[in-house]
């Protein structure tokens, strides 16, 4: 259930913040070790791991599934309780669901539909997966069951890396670390196509949004920073340009943003709103890829 709590027996598994989910390469990991500071706090099963050998549950070593190769995607949804996440490889690729414990596997897409989803993006509200794909140059969506696959866009693409939605406002941001790189917006039905963020973005990998101020942050590989815009693009400062090294995805909690790092193998965190506080939280044996914060403050209703 969810507010199982289980002792931490092994130490070899990273430190990973309480609800936080992290791809490292060919493996997912779920933390639950630091408590949030917020007035409900929602503890999972502790320190699900996920391994190219086996997942573990570090309190029970439970055998859950076996042979991740290269996990980078993930998102989730809490109204049931499941992760989706990407496997990505040069002989194939799929896109698979589960339950929050690890159990309930199912396979969603695979090659020769999906070649290389480098994002993924749950719609909580309408029951609906949206993908990116570099191989395809496409953005699609399906229901969350896999079913009814359709092409959003199949123009103007050239290396599609994160794409996020908001329900809410029925709008979905990507980003583009091709030649000429941006950061675009379009309504979830795919009409009105726009580039919010042109200028001074090298390879925009990471991206999120704020539901609750509605404003976009992203991180920059080439440019090593952290940059924020209100949702047309506009209202842009820099949030943080120092020790920020090679990110790859980033996600928000309250009051901090966190982000992952292949330079330093580490998760990081600071202050949405100052880019203060600068932290490292933990660190990882392998590269970490995405991560998100299984919280229903993250899918507002």
């Amino acid at each position: 259930g969810a507010s199982v709590r289980q002792q931490v027996v092994c130490p070899s598994l990273p430190r990973i913040p309480n609800g936080a989910v992290v791809a490292l390469d060919n493996s997912l990991a779920y933390g639950s070790r630091v408590q949030y500071r917020c007035e409900r706090s929602y503890r999972l099963m502790g320190g699900v791991s996920i391994s190219k050998k086996k997942w573990l549950t570090t309190g029970s070593q439970t055998l859950l599934a076996s042979n991740l190769t290269n996990a980078v995607a993930i998102d989730f949804d809490w109204t049931d309780r499941r992760i989706y996440w990407s496997d990505v490889t040069t002989v194939g690729s799929h896109i698979y669901s589960m339950s929050f414990d690890g159990s309930d596997h199912k396979l969603l897409h695979q090659t020769p539909v999906v070649h290389n989803p480098d994002g993924l993006a749950v719609d909580w509200i309408g029951r609906n997966l949206y993908w990116c794909d570099k191989g395809t140059d496409t953005i699609e969506v399906s229901r969350l069951d896999g079913k009814h696959r359709k092409v959003l866009i199949n123009s103007g693409l050239t290396e599609p890396r994160a794409i996020v939605v908001n329900p809410n406002a029925g709008l979905l941001y990507w980003t583009d670390w091709g030649e000429t790189p941006y950061i675009g917006r379009v309504g979830m039905d795919g009409a009105d196509v726009a580039y919010v963020v042109t200028e001074n973005l090298g390879w925009p990998n990471a991206l999120t949004v704020d539901y609750v101020t509605d404003r976009l942050y992203w991180g920059d590989a080439r440019g090593d920073y952290l940059g924020t815009a209100d949702a047309h693009g506009r209202r842009r400062r820099m949030l943080l340009a120092h020790g920020v090294h090679h990110v790859f995805a980033l996600t928000l909690f309250e009051n901090d943003v966190y982000w992952s790092d292949w330079e330093t193998k580490m998760l990081h965190a600071a202050s949405k709103t100052t880019g203060r506080e600068a932290r490292n939280v933990t660190l990882m044996v392998h590269r970490p890829m995405d991560l998100q914060i299984l919280h229903p403050l993250r899918q507002p209703p």
